[in-house]
């Protein structure tokens, strides 16, 4: 039985570190505001304190301007927690202990006056038996001091200095501030049981063939004292109904202390788990009640589903190599991943809703797998419960990230321990997951001579043994890169060299960046990016409106939020020439960023499956950048990347394989047509390719009628043409691919024929005229037709919300409209927003159209 404390009315209050030492014994209220550096405020448990005090005014919001500048005193201070609480009648009986889920990171604990102990370890529960110290018939009172954040390595620095188990990213990392989170983190909650308390349940699994699977359910028992117990236990599929597929009763022995039972079942037909775009993802609900002397003492229960899911050596991959290519339930599946960082710097107060979103849109994506980057956090349970539900496999990293100067892993017994009673509690708490497919040790974690470290290493051996004893048959990386080489190098290719590599992350130029990953050979790619800025309405809403300009690093505004790290105006300076406004600044950053993304998924698509899959870096950001490497920015809105992205995961996906983007008049152009399907059947499609030019004259044509095997990623043909003198100097490759349904997807290559400043017309073409249409509200979609009415081509349409802080899904986005065409757009969820907001504005934009246009504003066809 749980009462949750979470919800419960909170206060913090600071002090200098340590000085609450003072009043330990007593912790009085009053004594401690003496010391104290702030008043009582208002908490939210689980939280942050940094949230705190911004929701009671004592800081400025870190996020806008330089403000988190001024909010680093935070975590170099002590924080306690107050709270009182009633016991109910009903929990009068039993046995109770306080749990704290998750507290970061050095805590105290103090009920009534007695201290009950201390805590290191965000990671990991805290548990203290109350019954000799708490009330049972009067109000109890509960301090939890957090003291002051320790010094940790930040990304600049030697990763064997690395001393704790604690988030490193917030002590200043590339795509976010020195904001230092400290607090209570997750639930809090008193347990009531009787002398049985369930400590955990675990299930495995046999596929025994394809009608019948062999549960086994590792029950985990603590009891009080040596009695016969019964456990009652029932499965049932999650579906609309809960059909029970078992239920039985034990009557087992059990001594005190620890006890562990194995309860085996068999399922009849059961219901397979498949990652995104595969199949459905069944699961089932196990759930286990433990009776002391017929009464309920505790009960659990958790969620699973049933794979089969192994790891491969990559088509033509040497020996030595790792296995790097996923099978699941006898399918290959190609990783189309993505890189998860933590959401918010202040993690502790994200929403279920945040991560449900964000989630929603991997999926949306096409996205099949999670990277979850060993900078930042073993997720809180909501994340992977998301997973699951959505189809999204997980690559976890244990609490281990590179530092720039040195990378190699620390060895010192103490820190060891540390990371071993983490990981083991990482282990344990999540491997009931099936969306779990794969642990690491960590983040570049890499020798000083620059070479991936292995197995032999002290420290990932002895995470590979913890793996291997709580989570057995679950794979386990020693690191991510792996193998002899962690970036590409033109010189090795063709000797092996690169099999899971990172790098680059950035756009390498108009002719180098294409040749390159048409040369690379590595077997996964599991980290590369480029950058590009966020929307500009969002970059008004962070940053005052006389520092926009100038876009680059001299700007310490820019540089504060993200361009330290990031080249994107010397960049785009060299592609597109003098950018004169915020607006023309942030559209050619979106576009090249999305442009060197898509070239490098392509290229890996197109090699699979000697590569085995490819994981962008990154998804999201834990605070609003002005410029930066994700796709999705920290409220939520896609960026151009995001939707090609999405794009170039398609099951049935049409490339273009080039050399360069400049091609001169009367150059031979040649591009060679691949068509990819990572679908579960074979597709009969139509292939059409178009040379098109801004005013979207067809110039060549061709069309193809192919059935694509499963699983394969074929040649079709080269488009060879002279190159003429075009309009602008831009031509359009123009890349349709149709089903036997008749969906048709797109997909539109731009070249230039100037060799300096090649898309500068790009950002001085037409404006042009676009006109919107309703065309149909059904169920929650609703859908807007939008015709070019222009004389050029409208580049990159795309239709958002207004309001930044609430974002659509509209898989058209950033199209491109040709002339006396139209497109219609989809926008998905549209209710959810509706019920929200009495006032909604939907607006579109495109490149070469000056300023976002409303399409709606309060219409009542949209309520």
């Amino acid at each position: 039985m749980l009462l949750n404390l979470s919800s419960n009315k909170w206060s913090i209050i600071g002090t200098w570190p340590l000085e609450w030492m003072r009043f330990e014994k007593e912790m009085d209220t009053e004594k401690l505001v003496g010391i104290a550096v702030t008043p009582w405020v208002d908490s939210n448990v689980p939280g942050s304190v940094h949230k705190d005090l911004l929701n009671s005014g004592l800081i400025q919001d870190p996020y806008y301007d330089l403000n988190s500048l001024n909010c680093e005193w935070v975590h170099n201070r002590a924080w306690i927690y107050r709270t009182k609480f009633k016991i109910p009648g009903n929990f009068n009986d039993k046995r109770l202990a306080l749990v704290f889920n998750g507290v970061d990171y050095f805590s105290y604990y103090y009920l009534n006056g007695f201290f009950l102990g201390k805590h290191e370890g965000m990671f990991t529960k805290v548990f203290f038996n109350v019954d000799e110290h708490i009330y049972r018939d009067k109000c109890n009172t509960l301090f939890v001091v957090v003291e002051k954040a320790p010094e940790e390595v930040a990304q600049m620095g030697e990763t064997r200095n690395s001393r704790f188990q604690k988030s490193r990213f917030g002590y200043k990392w590339d795509f976010g501030t020195k904001l230092v989170n400290i607090g209570i983190w997750k639930d809090v909650y008193l347990k009531g049981t009787y002398n049985v308390n369930i400590e955990d349940i675990y299930v495995r699994y046999e596929l025994l063939d394809i009608n019948k699977v062999k549960l086994t359910i590792q029950v985990k028992i603590k009891c009080c004292i040596s009695q016969r117990i019964k456990i009652d236990y029932s499965i049932k599929e999650e579906n609309d109904i809960l059909t029970e597929v078992a239920n039985n009763t034990l009557n087992v022995d059990c001594k005190k202390g620890i006890n562990t039972f194995n309860i085996i079942e068999y399922i009849e037909n059961p219901k397979i788990w498949w990652p995104n775009g595969y199949g459905q993802q069944n699961l089932y609900n196990i759930k286990v009640k433990a009776l002391d002397d017929e009464k309920i003492s505790d009960e659990n229960s958790i969620r699973f589903g049933i794979k089969n899911v192994r790891f491969i050596r990559n088509e033509k991959s040497p020996l030595e190599s790792l296995p790097y290519t996923i099978i699941v339930n006898g399918h290959k599946i190609f990783i189309k991943g993505w890189n998860w960082v933590p959401l918010d710097h202040m993690y502790g107060s994200v929403k279920q809703e945040k991560y449900e979103w964000f989630i929603k849109l991997a999926k949306n994506a096409n996205v099949n797998l999670l990277r979850v980057w060993g900078g930042g956090l073993i997720e809180k349970d909501i994340f992977y419960e998301l997973c699951d539900r959505y189809g999204i496999m997980v690559w976890q990293e244990f609490i281990q990230c590179s530092s720039s100067i040195s990378n190699e892993t620390n060895k010192n017994e103490e820190y060891l321990k540390l990371l071993f009673e983490t990981s083991m509690e990482a282990i344990i708490r999540k491997r009931n997951h099936v969306s779990l497919v794969a642990w690491c040790g960590g983040n570049e974690l890499i020798s000083d001579d620059f070479i991936p470290q292995d197995f032999n290493d002290k420290n990932l051996k002895m995470l590979k043994k913890l793996v291997d004893e709580y989570d057995p048959g679950r794979m386990f990386f020693p690191t991510s890169p792996s193998g002899p080489a962690v970036h590409y190098k033109k010189e090795n290719t063709g000797k092996n060299m690169h099999h899971d590599i990172h790098g680059m992350w950035n756009y390498e130029g108009m002719e180098e960046h294409y040749k390159k990953y048409n040369m690379m050979d590595c077997l996964l790619h599991s980290e590369f990016g480029a950058e590009g800025c966020s929307r500009k309405d969002v970059v008004e809403s962070i940053v005052n409106k006389k520092n926009y300009l100038p876009a680059n690093k001299n700007n310490m505004f820019w540089n504060h939020k993200g361009a330290a790290w990031w080249d994107v105006d010397e960049r785009d300076e060299v592609i597109f020439g003098e950018r004169d406004t915020l607006e023309v600044i942030v559209k050619c950053s979106q576009f090249i960023q999305a442009e060197a993304l898509r070239y490098i998924i392509e290229s890996n698509r197109r090699r699979k499956f000697y590569c085995s899959g490819c994981i962008p870096w990154q998804m999201n950001e834990p605070w609003p950048n002005i410029t930066c490497t994700n796709a999705v920015d920290y409220y939520g809105n896609p960026k151009m990347a995001y939707y090609w992205i999405r794009n170039s995961y398609e099951h049935i996906h049409a490339s273009l394989k080039y050399e360069k983007l400049i091609y001169e008049k009367g150059e031979k152009f040649l591009g060679h047509l691949y068509i990819n399907n990572s679908s579960v059947k074979s597709e009969k499609v139509v292939i059409e390719y178009e040379i098109m030019d801004i005013c979207g004259n067809l110039i060549k044509y061709d069309k193809f009628d192919k059935i694509i095997p499963r699983d394969k990623s074929i040649y079709l043909d080269d488009i060879i043409w002279n190159v003429e003198e075009m309009s602008k100097g831009i031509f359009f490759v123009r890349l349709i691919v149709k089903n036997s349904e008749n969906n048709k997807t797109e997909n539109v290559y731009i070249f230039s024929q100037k060799r300096e400043r090649p898309f500068e017309n790009l950002t001085c073409i037409e404006n042009t005229e676009l006109v919107a249409e309703y065309l149909s509200e059904e169920d929650d979609k609703l859908s807007v037709t939008i015709r070019n009415n222009g004389r050029e081509a409208a580049l990159f349409v795309n239709i958002y919300l207004k309001n930044i802080q609430k974002s659509i899904i509209c898989n058209e986005n950033f199209s491109t409209i040709f002339p006396g065409e139209q497109k219609i757009f989809n926008i998905e969820d549209i209710k959810e927003h509706l019920c929200r907001h009495q006032n909604i504005s939907l607006m579109i934009d495109c490149l070469n159209l000056k300023m976002g246009k409303l399409i709606t504003q309060n219409n009542s066809r949209l309520r």
